[in-house]
């Protein structure tokens, strides 16, 4: 099986799985408020600047639809589901085409797919899936050229400008793209590229100017890095088109710029940190990070692929056999099965929402991944010794099958999880058709779904409701009812304007209340 085969089977998984979760409308889950919040302003809704880019970009499909006049609210949620997945995985299939050519990096970013992406894209309404991918994506372009090319630069040169203001994990990301980039740039030009290349100290130079520079544009406005940026990229492709002598230089000189730019991407980051807009949610990330042991499909995926990697660098010459993915395989059987095991083990049940609890940990996930293509491609000698024997073919070959052997067994769960959210949606436009006025949540097929709910004051559930509404002034109250509590009528959410859009045909509109709830904000802070 030829890597060319592996990527396009990658490529039409990922593409399959985006347009049924799109069609499902997954991101209404966790992403209603802000459906709510742009139908109603008719446009992007705006989280804070610090991840402006990935959110704007990804709302794309959305506003294009509200300004083309679609009415029906399923449609809407749809092109917004569509948006959010839309971008991380076209850059994840980036890295697949660009790394066709070699075994190991190509095995390395589908299990980047299964292991992080397939694991955590319930939330892709969380911007750091878009980071992830940006990040994968960069890395993807630098190693596998043999040298520093012009549209590798413009690439790279997009790619640092959407990092700029995307999530606070370049905080490390980005100095570690801008390694891989510098290294790049400093490796000795190919037979045929007679340029010299200049002096380390002035590249460093011109490095860390440049990167004044980029943290001034960032800090300037969210529109004035891409401006400015764009301009010059434009710049120096016309200037390489009329002198093709230079491209070399200017080639070069963009992938500076994407350096230059992913260490202001650290800045932006960094200042966004500290002054984080919501501290306590800050807090509840920094002290949430061991929890990602509750997204059971990523604890065994991390299993799988944990036995291979502890096995190669104990015992590197094992990889030219079967046997390190012989153990791995009973973790990927486990991985297969967990929506089987979970009837009999509800522990192990694969859930949304649980990859919420993923996203820190999986930023130090790609961090070694890219470590680990960067020293592959270093060619050093002083390399692990699992690389080396990795340059074997047969060896290739068989850490590729374990890449899809893993993409294969993840994707039961997310089968199964998307179902169920099917099954989930269709219970709340039950709710909401129902006749009476005030109705106890225990009382509503949503009672079936506990799991589905996500946060304990329901204020997410209120806003997914809102928005199933068949009829601009139709509304159900349902408050939390428990056994040792009388249930507790609050007043109403603040519904959206939604201008008489409604949901499809035949449901109804439910506003949630909790005991404990606050009224909802027109956009929830998410960490």
């Amino acid at each position: 099986m030829t890597s060319t085969l592996v990527g396009r089977k990658a490529i039409a998984a990922i593409w399959s799985l985006v347009a049924w979760n799109s069609w499902e409308c997954i991101e209404l889950y966790a992403g209603a408020a802000f459906l709510g919040d742009s139908v109603q302003n008719a446009g992007f809704y705006r989280f804070y600047p610090a991840r402006d880019y990935a959110m704007i970009v990804t709302q794309v499909p959305l506003v294009l639809g509200l300004r083309l006049g679609v009415d029906d609210l399923r449609w809407l949620a749809r092109l917004q589901t569509f948006g959010t997945f839309l971008l991380p995985a076209a850059l994840y299939i980036l890295a697949l085409v660009r790394t066709k050519g070699d075994a190991v990096l190509q095995a390395t970013v589908i299990v980047t797919v299964a292991l992080v992406f397939m694991t955590t894209w319930y939330f892709t309404i969380g911007e750091y899936n878009t980071a992830y991918a940006i990040v994968v994506a960069a890395a993807a372009v630098v190693l596998t050229a043999d040298r520093p090319r012009l549209a590798d630069g413009i690439l790279l040169v997009i790619l640092a400008v959407l990092a700029l203001r995307t999530y606070e994990v370049f905080l490390y990301l980005g100095p570690l793209l801008a390694g891989v980039i510098f290294w790049a740039v400093r490796q000795p030009p190919s037979p045929a590229t007679t340029t010299t290349a200049p002096p380390l100290a002035r590249h460093a130079l011109l490095l860390g100017a440049m990167t004044a520079v980029a943290a001034g544009l960032a800090f300037l406005g969210a529109a004035t890095a891409p401006v400015c940026v764009g301009a010059s990229a434009v710049a120096a492709t016309l200037w390489a088109a009329w002198r093709p002598a230079d491209r070399p230089a200017i080639a070069n000189l963009l992938y500076l710029t994407g350096a230059a730019l992913f260490l202001a991407g650290s800045a932006v980051a960094a200042e966004s940190i500290v002054n984080f807009v919501v501290p306590v949610r800050l807090h509840d990330t920094a002290h949430g990070v061991l929890r990602f042991g509750r997204n059971i499909q990523f604890v065994v995926a991390l299993g799988a692929v944990l036995v291979v990697t502890v096995w190669a660098l104990i015992k590197p010459q094992a990889l030219e056999g079967s046997r390190p993915y012989r153990w791995a395989g009973l973790w990927l059987v486990v991985l297969a099965l967990l929506p089987l095991l979970g009837l009999v083990f509800p522990a192990v049940r694969p859930r949304i929402g649980e990859d919420y609890f993923t996203r820190t940990i999986c930023g130090l996930v790609i961090a070694a991944i890219v470590a680990f293509m960067w020293i592959a491609k270093s060619g050093h000698r002083s390399r692990p010794a699992a690389l080396q024997v990795l340059e074997a073919p047969g060896a290739a070959r068989r850490v590729l099958l374990f890449a899809v052997a893993l993409l294969l067994a993840a994707l039961p769960s997310e089968i199964y999880v998307t179902a169920r959210w099917t099954t989930y949606l269709e219970a709340m436009r039950t709710a909401a058709q129902a006749d009476r006025r005030v109705m106890a949540f225990d009382d509503t097929p949503l009672a079936r779904f506990p799991n589905f709910i996500l946060g304990d004051d329901l204020t997410y559930l209120a806003d997914q409701l809102f928005l199933l509404r068949s009829k601009p002034d139709s509304r159900v109250i349902v408050v939390r009812h428990r056994k040792d509590v009388a249930t507790i009528r609050l007043p109403r959410p603040r519904p959206y304007n939604l201008g008489g859009r409604v949901w499809g045909r035949g449901a109804g509109s439910i506003a949630v209340q909790s005991r404990t709830s606050a009224p909802p904000t027109a956009a929830k802070a998410k960490p």
